[in-house]
């Protein structure tokens, strides 16, 4: 997913397995609420901002100053967006991973 498609206010999910025959999935949801929200001026390496939903839902988007160790917000480097999908990177992933998981 390119880091320019990224919505603020928006539903992204990270895809995973707990077995190899991707039989077992599991799912985390978050809401991307910015990009550089500690810094927009940032000079070094770009930071996107994730926050659990239901904390989202409850109170609205958290910003840094509100804890840096806010369990509720999940920062990302660009290196690391390679795992967040949309909601039809969501279908397609199960989908694919469904078909192959059938032949092991």
């Amino acid at each position: 997913m390119s880091v320019s498609r990224f919505e603020i206010g928006q539903c992204y999910f990270l895809l995973g397995y707990y077995d190899q025959r991707f039989r077992f999935p599991y799912i985390q949801t978050f809401v991307f609420t910015g990009k550089n929200l500690d810094n927009p001026q940032r000079k070094s390496e770009d930071l996107w901002f994730f926050q659990e939903p239901q904390s989202f839902i409850e109170r609205g988007p958290s910003t840094p100053q509100d804890g840096t160790d806010n369990p509720e917000i999940m920062i990302v480097k660009k290196d690391g967006l390679e795992g967040f999908v949309d909601w039809s990177g969501l279908i397609e992933g199960l989908m694919a991973n469904k078909k192959d998981s059938k032949g092991k």
